[in-house]
């Protein structure tokens, strides 16, 4: 009697269950008990099959691990030996040793003409010499000191990068990078670009050009006339043992051709089918980078 009552409850309690899941309810005859010990045998030995599924999990948790690990790498955790970093773990570092400087650093902004480098064939040497005169005294304007790191660098990615290299110099840590080229047409953005990430360009050209009615020249070009194209971009910084570069060079060649160039200057107005020019470009903390 009381058995049957047990049963009695046990389908009652199911009942009520199914009515908040769905559940089956199998009662089994003696054979299928008998498979379903066999089973319950079989499913006794899943705890080790199981255990060993939870290995491979732990493999790929490893995995993971190594995946957060070479995060927490590239977040500053990276091996004593700079020699064997990755580029990845170089341009982390890098961007937070700039991050770490940005604010409590003056470096010094230099941009020079190349000798004789302005070509315009069409217009007398007389206006010429005066157009590189003119330029010449433009760049020197923007020679000066600049507050903070150069370059758009919270922006630099690993993509940015063609070569890359981090080694000791007794207790400090030395990073140098070349950057993939690049090239802008007249409307660039300074802090835009693997250059401008890790250095800056020139930018906007109408920002430049329009220097030149100070100095007694004006000149016209449509943003799509105008094309700068950086060359040799690399950066060399020393890094001390509390993150912060204590010096360092940022450096490129800027090949500048504006066509279609309308030029004021002398009484005259001058159109120009092609100008060409060389820049030098460098930016230096605490005297530029010591080898």
């Amino acid at each position: 009697m009381k058995k049957i009552l047990a049963i009695f409850v046990a389908i009652s309690m199911l009942v009520c269950l199914s009515s908040c899941a769905k559940i089956s309810v199998v009662v089994p005859n003696k054979t299928t008990q008998n498979n379903q010990q066999n089973d319950n045998n079989n499913d006794f030995q899943m705890p080790d099959d199981s255990f060993d599924n939870n290995q491979n999990q732990d493999n790929s948790f490893d995995d993971n691990s190594n995946d957060v690990q070479n995060n927490n790498t590239q977040s500053g955790e990276v091996s004593d030996n700079p020699s064997d970093w990755t580029t990845a773990q170089i341009v982390d570092y890098y961007k937070k040793a700039a991050g770490r400087t940005h604010n409590s650093v003056t470096s010094y902004q230099n941009m020079t003409m190349r000798k004789d480098s302005l070509s315009a064939p069409g217009i007398n040497s007389s206006l010429l010499s005066f157009a590189e005169g003119v330029m010449s005294k433009a760049l020197s304007n923007n020679s000066k000191d600049i507050k903070g790191i150069t370059g758009g660098h919270q922006n630099l990615v690993v993509s940015d990068v063609a070569a890359a290299k981090a080694y000791k110099n007794g207790n400090n840590i030395v990073i140098e990078m070349k950057m993939k080229e690049q090239t802008d047409k007249g409307n660039g953005k300074m802090y835009e670009g693997t250059v401008g990430h890790a250095i800056s360009v020139v930018g906007d050209i109408d920002s430049v050009i329009g220097q030149f009615s100070g100095l007694g020249m004006e000149a016209r070009i449509a943003d799509e006339d105008c094309t700068l194209q950086y060359k040799n971009p690399v950066l060399k910084v020393t890094i001390n043992s509390n993150g912060m570069i204590i010096n360092g060079t940022w450096s490129y060649v800027v090949y500048i051709t504006l066509n279609n160039l309308e030029i004021k200057a002398m009484g005259m107005t001058v159109p120009v089918n092609q100008a060409t020019s060389i820049v030098d470009f460098y930016v230096i903390l605490n005297g530029g980078f010591k080898s």
